[in-house]
């Protein structure tokens, strides 16, 4: 019989291959039935771990079949409106639906805390491996480059090693820490979003984990994900509702030690380095500046019109995930919050950011915690395009079932 603490061990290591099939840049050009499948198959291996004893039966929240319904019923009549319904749009539909298979085979609490512990290994190798990068890069060479790949181009022109255990960047100017993903600034999401959960979602803050995910983070030199981290500071001083910001900070002396030290670090580094601040800061002088055409700054600036523009073109029904492709016609679509509303609508835009509001919300925290909360999670989103990505996906059924506030229905169980 297995005991609870391999459980708990094969639970993480289902839930790291997970990430590395859907996330990971090695598994980015596989093709994504292929993903959809091998995660399928992950699923079917957690619920059957974590659920021994429902007879053989499959439960479900009643509620969030009903939810995951109307959510594939907008994204049909999206698609029908427009008269386009590929690949893209059904892959979506299959992501609800492993959202929901993910959401009913581990509660919560410990869907965080796998997650958690996940990204803490994944930050401890893309650490090890980042370091002995800046120090001794040669050691690297051997490595092979990630072949062509329709998101980065060659991959010798990058200069990205696939270390396996991370991306090694050995051809740029300025060294970031990629972890496994396709970009720094998507492992600076990962990264955040592991931190809001052991912040905000965990019983109590293992300073280990929030040390090493909070220097991962900073190595990423992601202009969003240092905002969401600050963002997620100020909520953390601000969180409990019973004690003052004094009591609270006099209470947690280590933790906000540890965040004070790390700003210290951070802010040493850039004066040391002025041309990491100047390619920091660079993207903040590309907003609102007419005369620049491209860059980090000014393709994220463009992408909240865009999908403005989107959103006027369909205001009811989206132009539909394929309709966004043409839209967009090269440029990135990223601001996700708005993208909800241009791909499918405006029932489908207020049901994805109204829970990702009521996520942040927790009526023990002081209203200016929950504020600021919410707007570490939106800064988390507004610069990649999540609008699909399963781990949101995953939180939104989540604050769904919690506000719904339904237990399993053995009436809607079916034989698995």
């Amino acid at each position: 019989m297995i005991n609870k603490r391999n459980i708990e061990f094969i639970n993480i290591f289902l839930m790291l291959i997970f990430i590395y099939i859907n996330f990971s840049l090695w598994f980015l050009e596989t093709s994504e039935p292929i993903k959809l499948i091998l995660s399928f198959i992950l699923f079917v291996l957690l619920y059957r771990l974590n659920n021994k004893n429902n007879n053989g039966k499959l439960l479900f929240y009643k509620n969030s079949v009903l939810f995951i319904v109307m959510i594939i019923l907008l994204i049909s009549i999206s698609c029908f409106s427009n008269f386009i319904f590929n690949r893209i749009d059904i892959f979506i539909i299959l992501r609800w639906i492993i959202a929901l298979f993910i959401v009913n085979s581990i509660s919560e609490k410990d869907f965080s805390k796998y997650y958690i512990k996940c990204m803490y290994i994944i930050s401890i190798f893309s650490l090890i491996s980042y370091f002995i990068s800046l120090l001794k890069p040669s050691i690297f060479l051997n490595f092979s480059y990630f072949s062509d790949s329709s998101w980065l181009g060659p991959g010798d022109h990058f200069g990205l090693r696939n270390a396996f255990v991370s991306v090694v960047d050995i051809g740029s100017n300025y060294r970031r820490n990629w972890g496994i993903f396709y970009e720094p600034g998507m492992f600076a999401f990962y990264l955040n979003l592991a931190l809001y959960l052991l912040l905000f979602k965990s019983e109590s803050i293992n300073k280990k984990m929030l040390l090493f995910l909070s220097i991962a983070l900073i190595t990423t030199f992601s202009t969003s994900g240092y905002i969401t981290f600050g963002l997620m500071f100020i909520a953390l001083v601000l969180k409990n509702k019973k004690n003052s910001v004094i009591n609270y900070m006099k209470n947690n002396k280590k933790i906000i030690f540890l965040f004070i030290v790390m700003i210290i670090g951070v802010v040493v580094f850039f004066i040391t380095n002025p041309n990491n601040w100047l390619f920091f800061s660079s993207k903040f002088s590309e907003i609102g500046n007419k005369s620049i055409s491209n860059g980090s700054g000014y393709s994220r600036e463009k992408a909240m019109y865009l999908a403005l523009e989107a959103i006027k073109l369909r205001p009811l029904t989206g132009i539909s995930s394929s309709g966004i492709s043409q839209f967009f016609d090269g440029n990135i679509s990223t601001f996700t919050p708005l993208q909800w509303f241009a791909t499918y609508g405006l029932l489908y835009g207020l049901i994805c950011n109204v829970l990702l509001l009521y996520y942040a919300i927790d009526k023990n925290e002081k209203l200016l915690c929950n504020i600021f909360k919410y707007f570490a999670i939106v800064s988390m989103i507004v610069s990649q395009n999540m609008s699909s990505n399963i781990m949101i996906m995953i939180i939104i059924i989540y604050s769904f079932n919690v506000l719904s506030r339904r237990k399993y229905d053995i009436r809607n169980s079916a034989d698995l």
